[in-house]
């Protein structure tokens, strides 16, 4: 088993900001690449020393996207979706350099995972029990809603794909 470190708060506060409520996303093919996005103040950072300092603000076109959310593809690394609870969705084919925002059919997005074991496939949730599913990395997605409450995160069954659970804030 791998021990746990801790990141160095006082530099990531120091470049990101005392506000600390982030979420965070690594390069499944290179731990070195770590990004955190920020609600408070909005903002992506990026850091290519395995989040143990020199941490760089992302693109301007999100520098105030206030991110409830972050994925990278595992697949494609270069595939990043940050979803904000104001913004809605963005989604960037160059690791954070560009960004478009896809047409997703709720506003607010609370929760991103990409699934690990189907190529492509990427779930969304959010809001009044918004979930939706994505085939083709973000690009363009297919919507449902759920119980109630806000999709605050997805787990996928390891043994069965297809079987997919919410984890929402109404049980």
């Amino acid at each position: 088993d791998a021990p746990w470190s801790r990141l160095p708060a006082a530099e990531l506060r120091a470049r990101v900001g005392a506000a600390m409520e982030l979420d965070l996303a690594v390069d499944p093919t290179d731990a070195a690449n770590v990004s955190v996005g920020r609600i408070s103040g909005g903002g992506i950072f990026r850091s290519t020393l395995g989040g143990t300092g020199g941490w760089l603000p992302g693109s301007p076109a999100v520098a105030s996207f206030r991110v409830r959310a972050l994925a990278v593809s595992p697949r494609d690394p270069r595939i990043v979706l940050a979803g904000s609870e104001i913004e809605g969705l963005r989604r960037s084919d160059d690791r954070g350099a560009t960004w478009s925002t896809p047409s997703i059919s709720s506003p607010g997005i609370a929760s991103l995972l990409f699934d690990p074991q189907t190529p492509g496939t990427v779930y969304a949730g959010g809001y009044d029990g918004f979930a939706s599913r994505s085939d083709d990395d973000g690009q363009t997605w297919s919507s449902g809603r759920l119980v109630g409450g806000i999709v605050r995160a997805f787990a996928i069954d390891a043994p069965d794909a297809r079987r997919v659970y919410a984890g929402t804030d109404a049980g």
